[in-house]
């Protein structure tokens, strides 16, 4: 493992890293929009994803059970081609309630066939048969006693149809999942997280400099995923300069490392060791979801993160300013999809790729070890 070099930073955590967001967003928006790869190395299948529905299917897990008693109804249903934000607002319109009467876990995919479950008031039971359309379907209903919230899921299945791959796709798709191992791809954002061009990265910026001068902003939905975009970001280089130093596998001193079975997180105490736990896939080190309550880690891993912030020209002190809006966390850098397969299609020119994501991991991160097409929003 080579040692790590970081510049020299002083006892304050933000000592110096008070820079003026906006100074100059183009190395966060690249390593954002298209960081490197753990497989680069070896040819990808190519191919495209998404030339029909039918070729993305997802199917959300969620935590619990429904209890089958209680005032909010869980009403498990399949889209078809539909986004996220056209579902709601049609349930919202045929049943006459409030967007904010309508649970969910997490965000699908529109160009795709996805199955979750939402939450409805109970009393709308009588009228489900009114969102029956040709791309959207109730498949079953049952009781609890509290509404869904975002992240109550555990992950989700994915099958995805990749067509007009390499003559040699199958072993191009096998050798990649050989080189990832036991401790799987980088677990990026993708760049839906972001926007196409990366726009939601630069609002963000944006907002941050206004928090840094004292400002309010307001607290509104599309505020929130612009900061979370520079959360993003700044995650991804981070995860990014572990990669090209050669220790996205390995702990080094300080790190906050993560227990793969229990969640639980601790700092690194004896490298040797805890590198052979990572490379087994039972750890994973961590990264920085900036934020007032982020649990920061120590040493050589504490500089390392500031290091790479300053470097975006980003004042880490105003995530501070911004509040519940940016409460921070730790996100593990690497990710090992479960029950991993891959066959050949209907024809020699497709594959089959079936796995499961944790929540908040990225398919088309894994795809894009997978193809080696350029990334792209809509894949």
């Amino acid at each position: 493992m080579n040692d790590l070099e970081v510049p020299a930073i002083g006892d304050s955590p933000f000592e110096k890293l008070r820079i003026v967001p906006m100074m100059e967003p183009t190395q966060l928006l690249k390593q954002a929009l298209s960081p490197p790869l753990r497989t680069a190395a070896l040819p990808g299948t190519g191919g495209m994803i998404k030339s029909k529905p039918e070729d993305f299917r997802v199917n959300e897990m969620l935590l619990y059970p429904p209890t089958g008693s209680g005032d909010h109804l869980f009403v498990s249903v399949e889209k078809y081609d539909l986004s996220h934000r056209d579902l709601v607002h049609r349930i919202q319109n045929a049943l006459e309630i409030s967007e904010r009467d309508i649970g969910w876990a997490g965000i699908k995919d529109k160009m795709a066939i996805t199955r979750q479950t939402l939450s409805l008031p109970a009393a709308c039971e009588d009228r489900l048969a009114e969102l029956e359309a040709p791309d959207l379907r109730i498949l079953s209903t049952d009781r609890h006693e509290q509404k869904i919230r975002k992240g109550h899921h555990a992950g989700n299945q994915f099958t995805i149809t990749i067509r007009e791959v390499a003559d040699d796709g199958l072993d191009r798709a096998q050798a990649i999942l050989e080189a990832l191992g036991s401790v799987g791809i980088a677990n990026y954002y993708g760049q839906q997280r972001f926007s196409t061009d990366g726009h939601n990265i630069e609002s963000g910026l944006h907002l941050l400099g206004l928090l840094a001068q004292g400002k309010r902003i307001n607290r509104r939905f599309v505020n929130q995923l612009r900061l979370q975009a520079v959360q993003s970001a700044l995650f991804n280089m981070v995860v990014a300069h572990r990669l090209e130093t050669e220790i996205l596998d390995c702990a080094i001193e300080g790190d906050l490392l993560k227990k793969r079975d229990t969640g639980g997180l601790f700092i690194s105490e004896d490298i040797a060791e805890e590198t052979e736990r990572i490379r087994a896939g039972t750890l994973a080190p961590t990264g920085p979801i900036f934020g007032k309550k982020m649990w920061a880690p120590e040493g050589k891993a504490h500089a390392l993160e500031e290091a790479v912030v300053a470097s975006a020209g980003v004042d880490i002190a105003s995530f501070q300013a911004a509040g519940k809006m940016m409460k921070g966390t730790r996100r593990p850098v690497t990710v090992l999809p479960d029950d991993l397969e891959i066959r050949a299609g209907e024809t020699t020119s497709e594959l089959v790729l079936q796995f499961v994501l944790p929540k908040g991991s990225y398919a088309t991160v894994l795809l894009q070890e997978i193809q080696k097409n350029e990334p792209s929003a809509a894949s």
